[in-house]
């Protein structure tokens, strides 16, 4: 999606580097390897790119999703003997790994923010990271986005997924869209369960859609609850589909980065209620295109979900806003406009 953004803002995008520099287990022997991989590597492409033509040289690096457990070994090498612009989009600090595991992928990682011309964040909470890291770091906000194409086409109708999924069509529909996995993931489905419990009244019916390796502890925490449908992993169309003739979708957002499936449903016409926590509030305008909600607590999303289920004209007034804010702040059309002011001046 950022190189697709990019296209669409005029630059000529070329992936020139396919090693994945992710070490998850604090593995040292490993994490050394792919350092020196990387360096290899940048020299092989400072080779080949100071042997090419001035105008097939690149005229600015940039890297993705930088932070301790996935250093850039190779970037910072290869913009110093170029002497080109060096960019990070969604760089990350996370101080205490300085000493910690990580600690070499935490050093590579801010020689390469001090190297940087721009910090471009997707999420404005780990601005404060970076300040603290690299106090001099240019730093600039690119709001999160997504191709709308598949949110504004015409889906199934609501008659022909209650039948698919054997859904009761009287019935107001909530939406949740997760993947299925331990830790944060898990823990909002089960805060949401609890929110299940809590929610009052018989007029509404929560379709889950998602999957993964906690799938079973997910079933466990909803078996008690008739208003609950698990759907499972389900194609872009169909997820399009459902926020489309959902009223709502709820999510704790336990630890969310931002959520892009906030935005998706946004972009269906589904208000948004979250848990104020971590970058939510950059993809939910908070009163415009839904509410965000004491972080971790099932209560307040069962009181906040009741009440604008008994509100249906502010209900629809939040949908209206949710697929028109989307559309001109976090579409792919906005962000390629974004990335081309910010990118410009440096070339």
């Amino acid at each position: 999606m950022l190189m697709r953004a990019l296209q669409t803002s005029g630059f000529e995008v070329e992936l020139a580097a396919s090693l994945r520099s992710y070490e998850g287990r604090g593995d040292a022997i490993r994490q050394q390897r792919l350092r020196q991989l990387g360096e290899r590597l940048s020299q092989r492409l400072i080779r080949r790119y100071q042997r090419a033509p001035l105008t097939r040289r690149p005229a600015l690096w940039l890297t993705y999703h930088l932070y301790h457990k996935a250093p850039d070994h190779i970037g910072p090498a290869v913009a110093e003997a170029l002497g080109i612009p060096y960019v990070v989009v969604e760089a990350s600090v996370a101080t205490k790994q300085q000493h910690g595991r990580w600690h070499a992928g935490y050093q590579a990682s801010i020689i390469a923010l001090q190297r940087a011309a721009l910090a471009i964040c997707l999420n404005p909470v780990d601005r404060r990271g970076l300040t603290e890291a690299v106090p001099t770091l240019p730093q600039a906000d690119l709001p999160p986005f997504i191709d709308l194409a598949p949110f504004e086409s015409p889906g199934q109708t609501r008659r022909q997924l209650a039948k698919r999924f054997n859904l009761d069509s009287n019935r107001r529909w909530l939406l949740c869209v997760a993947m299925m996995r331990p830790g944060d993931k898990l823990a909002s489905y089960r805060l949401l369960a609890d929110c299940c419990h809590q929610l009052a009244g018989d007029d509404w019916q929560l379709l889950v859609v998602g999957d993964g390796d906690a799938a079973s502890e997910v079933r466990s925490a909803f078996a008690n609850h008739p208003a609950v449908r698990l759907l499972g992993q389900q194609p872009t169309p169909t997820i399009a589909a459902l926020g489309q003739q959902a009223e709502l979708l709820l999510w704790p957002a336990v630890n969310e980065a931002f959520g892009i499936a906030l935005l998706e449903a946004q972009a269906s016409g589904c208000a948004v209620i979250a848990g104020r926590e971590g970058g939510v509030a950059a993809v939910v305008a908070d009163g415009q295109t839904g509410v965000l909600t004491e972080p971790r607590s099932s209560t307040a999303l069962a009181r906040t979900t009741r009440e604008l289920l008994d509100r249906p004209q502010r209900l629809a007034e939040l949908r209206r806003c949710a697929a028109e804010h989307v559309r001109q702040c976090h579409s792919l059309e906005a962000a390629s406009q974004r990335l081309r002011t910010l990118l410009q001046p440096l070339l």
